[in-house]
């Protein structure tokens, strides 16, 4: 994962979770994606941020305050796009996911869906773009 404030909010929250999975539903990703995330964060900080077992996992001392220090951190970057105005937010929420050819999704799909995103800031958008056909059930494509 690229983004490493993504990164971190996918950390706290399964640090908040009881396992992977859970964190998975609650940010609306698979469990290989939290799975993914923490890994790169392991590797690129040097230090475990879980301990695993077949049982489940447990942060580590070091993950426990980096799961502290995240949620902070996060929380400020967040604070920065708060909507200040006193317009209603949207009640449109969540990710929608779309999968499109190359020479679909590079440009065009992300144009359409510009404004419909700057109009509801609640929605996140996961664009896949491939050749490939998707299985749009298991990889819960929209």
């Amino acid at each position: 994962m690229s983004n490493r404030l993504e990164a971190l909010r996918v950390f706290f929250t399964a640090a908040d979770a009881a396992n992977f999975r859970e964190a998975a539903v609650r940010l609306s990703v698979s469990p290989q994606v939290v799975t993914r995330a923490v890994r790169e964060l392991e590797e690129e900080l040097g230090e475990p941020l879980f301990h695993r077992s077949t049982r489940g996992v447990q942060l580590t001392d070091f993950g426990r305050q980096l799961a502290e220090r995240a949620r902070v951190a996060v929380g400020g970057v967040d604070d920065l796009f708060h909507r200040t105005d006193r317009r209603a937010p949207s009640q449109h929420a969540g990710t929608v996911r779309v999968t499109a050819p190359g020479i679909f999704g590079r440009r065009l799909i992300p144009q359409a869906l510009a404004p419909m995103l700057a109009a509801h800031p609640g929605l996140v958008l996961d664009l896949r773009v491939s050749e490939e056909h998707a299985d749009v059930v298991d990889q819960q494509i929209d």
